[in-house]
C-alpha cells in the first residue's frame, strides 16, 4: 500500500507503475517538467524520469544502456547496487546526509548492471534520473538471475536479493 505522501506525489506527477517495480514517469525533450515543483522545459539532449519506490519494493538488476545521473528529491535514502563490466560490485547510498559521506546525486555509467532499493529505514523515496532521450525507461528489462550468477558468482547473495524469478 502506498503511503499518503507517496500517493500524493504519484498523483501530482502522473506516475504509473513500472512493470519491474516502483512508479515512474518519463519526460521527453521539449516537454515541461516540475524540477522540483517549478516548471522547466527540458533541453533536447536529455530526458528526465521521476522514479518512486516504497517500502520493500526494488528495481531489479538490469543492464545500463547509457549514462545516467540520479538526484534524490524526497524521502529515501536509496541504495544503488552496481556490478561493473569487470565484475566489481559497488554500493552507493543516495541520501541527503552529506555529513555521513553520502550524496544526493549519483552518476552511473554505461555497461554496468544496476539495481535500486530503499534503505531499510525508508518508507518511500522519490528520485529523478536524467538520461539521454533515446533510451526509454519503460523498456528497461531485468537481467535474468541465472545469467548474472553465472557471470558474477562472487555476487550471488546480492543478485538473489535484487532480482526476481524470471
Amino acid at each position: 500500500m502506498v503511503s499518503h505522501s507517496a500517493n500524493s506525489l504519484i498523483t501530482r506527477l502522473e506516475m504509473m507503475p513500472h512493470p519491474e517495480g516502483g512508479f515512474y514517469r518519463e519526460i521527453m525533450p521539449g516537454e515541461e517538467a516540475l524540477i522540483p515543483w517549478h516548471l522547466h522545459k527540458l533541453p533536447e539532449e536529455c530526458a528526465l524520469v521521476y522514479f518512486l519506490l516504497e517500502g520493500g519494493d526494488f528495481f531489479p538488476f538490469h543492464f545500463l544502456p547509457c549514462e545516467e545521473t540520479w538526484h534524490l528529491y524526497w524521502g529515501g535514502p536509496f541504495e544503488f547496487h552496481i556490478i561493473n563490466q569487470h565484475g566489481e560490485y559497488r554500493f552507493f547510498p543516495l541520501a541527503h546526509d552529506q555529513g555521513a559521506g553520502h550524496s544526493p546525486r549519483l552518476r552511473t555509467f554505461v555497461n554496468q548492471h544496476k539495481a535500486i532499493r530503499l534503505a531499510p529505514s525508508a518508507k518511500w523515496g522519490l528520485t529523478v534520473c536524467v538520461r539521454p532521450p533515446h533510451h526509454e525507461f519503460a523498456s528497461i528489462e531485468p537481467t535474468p538471475r541465472g545469467d548474472l550468477i553465472l557471470s558474477y558468482p562472487h555476487c550471488e547473495r546480492i543478485i538473489r536479493q535484487l532480482t526476481r524469478d524470471i
